[in-house]
């Protein structure tokens, strides 16, 4: 998605770039708000658009930003909302295409202790030619 502000309009309305940044950032990736414990865990609670309204332009276009004058102003009355195919990245570790997979252990727990409980597991997984498992460190 790319949002092109009209630069001089925005100033006249009184919005900074910054704030059309904050709303996109919140719309998109959310912006955590608080915590909840769950246990042990801190489980981090974030405010973000609903799935079906960040996967359509015509709804972020009524996005409204707060202005300098603590007006909300409407998104797409300063910008034009568009979407913009690119191209995906894959990633790669040792020139092969490769998938990171993490994971959260138990607070105080070692990585290595977890590693050797899931490693006969791991080596059991059956994959197709011309894949491999590595592990990270080795």
């Amino acid at each position: 998605m790319r949002i092109d502000i009209d630069q001089e309009r925005a100033n006249t309305l009184g919005i900074r770039n910054s704030q059309v940044g904050r709303i996109a950032q919140s719309a998109f990736a959310g912006v955590k708000v608080t915590e909840l414990r769950e246990g042990d865990h801190l489980v981090p609670v974030k405010v973000r658009l609903r799935i079906e309204e960040r996967n359509e332009a015509d709804k972020i276009r009524t996005l409204y930003v707060r202005s300098m004058r603590e007006q909300l102003v409407p998104l797409d009355s300063f910008s034009s909302v568009s979407l913009k195919p690119q191209y995906a990245t894959i990633a790669h570790y040792n020139k092969m295409r490769s998938v990171t997979v993490k994971s959260f252990s138990t607070f105080g727990e070692l990585p290595s202790s977890v590693l050797a409980r899931a490693r006969s597991a791991i080596k059991s997984v059956h994959l197709p030619p011309g894949c491999k498992l590595e592990f990270a460190g080795e």
